[in-house]
């Protein structure tokens, strides 16, 4: 590496207030030269810490109260932390690993989090959260496609999960942060039992990211069927849903017939890669996405907020795939527009979402 990649904690925004508080970037042994801490006197000490892989905890407890704590680990696939075990601390984790991630994409994502504005994610977040609560269902569309599919998202099993705005004492995020997800879970674990309520047909056409898990030593294979989804950016795979399960394919254009055919071949191999464990909204605004197979564009919002599918769970699965599809729209069961475009002001809650702070992808991490 030529040139070492700034660390800014005085920009990193969704931290809060930096008075009398410390800051720790946590990285690899072989890394500690490949950053530079830019020191702007807004912290009361700067420090670098090592993590060899085992107990994050470990070297959480190394760091002086209170503290602010980046943590990028390429090489390592990271837990998240009792949140007990933090006390006076705020926790960044950078999302590196589950996919290959060059420097210069976590020097470009690290220039997301600068740019991101917590404020505005929170804001977004209680709009989201406020509408959808009104709403009988979610009707999600593809004007192009002339796709329609409905998912009542209001059952009491359905677990939902908010990564972004700002970090409080004792908390944990992904960077860069902006997600809002929901999950089927029953007793906070998953089962194949448990399905998300979702029937018609759906447009994947966009941006997909295929998450590993623990084992990184099929990075070869994961690349290739990468490579094969790649193609949906220019034209959709139709995907006919029932009750939350993937039953017919359909590819729009012989360019996409590879992407139609890795989904197939993922579905032969385990048929739990046919459900729907997640639909997720994107809605990091600030963030450009990176060219090729990368983690940290999951949290891609477009202009409006970005809808993404996700398949497969890393806990039962070899891979997580999520499918970032920017062009199709949510609306209310009222034809209100929810993601992709402006709606009027709302009242009257019919049923509350019990609104989780994720210390993680739950794909990934459960």
């Amino acid at each position: 590496m030529e040139e070492k990649i700034a660390i800014s904690p005085h920009k990193y925004l969704q931290f809060g207030s930096t008075q009398e508080c410390n800051f720790y970037l946590v990285t690899e042994v072989d890394l500690v030269n490949a950053f530079a801490i830019e020191q702007e006197n807004s912290y009361k000490s700067y420090q670098i810490l090592t993590y060899a892989g085992g107990s994050l905890t470990e070297v959480i407890q190394q760091t002086q109260e209170p503290a602010h704590i980046l943590v990028i680990c390429p090489e390592h696939y990271i837990c998240a932390v009792e949140s007990e075990q933090l006390g006076l601390r705020k926790l960044a984790i950078m999302a590196v690993n589950s996919t290959p991630t060059s420097w210069a994409a976590i020097a470009h994502f690290l220039n997301v989090m600068e740019a991101t504005d917590s404020e505005a994610q929170r804001a977004f977040a209680n709009h989201f959260f406020d509408n959808i609560e009104q709403s009988e269902y979610l009707h999600i569309i593809d004007e192009r496609y002339q796709t329609s599919a409905k998912f009542f998202h209001l059952a009491d099993e359905y677990e939902w999960f908010e990564q972004g705005g700002f970090l409080d004492w004792g908390q944990q995020q992904i960077v860069p942060s902006g997600e809002l997800s929901v999950l089927p879970l029953t007793h906070g674990k998953f089962s194949p039992e448990c399905r998300l309520e979702i029937n018609g047909e759906l447009a994947f056409w966009g941006y997909p990211i295929l998450h590993s898990g623990k084992d990184f030593s099929r990075r070869t294979e994961q690349a290739y069927i990468y490579e094969q989804l790649s193609t949906l950016k220019e034209h959709a795979v139709i995907a006919t849903v029932e009750n939350g399960a993937i039953a017919k394919l359909q590819a729009t254009h012989p360019s996409v017939e590879a992407a139609k055919s890795a989904l197939e071949h993922l579905f032969t191999i385990d048929p739990h890669y046919q459900l729907i464990w997640e639909v997720g909204f994107g809605i990091n605004t600030a963030l450009k996405l990176w060219p090729g197979n990368n983690a940290m564009n999951e949290v891609y919002g477009a202009e409006y907020g970005a809808i993404h599918w996700g398949f497969g769970l890393t806990t039962c699965t070899q891979y997580h795939l999520d499918i970032i599809c920017p062009h199709s729209q949510v609306l209310s069961h009222t034809g209100e527009f929810l993601i992709g475009g402006n709606s009027g002001d709302t009242t009257n809650h019919q049923q509350d979402i019990v609104r989780n702070s994720a210390i993680a992808c739950p794909c990934i991490s459960y």
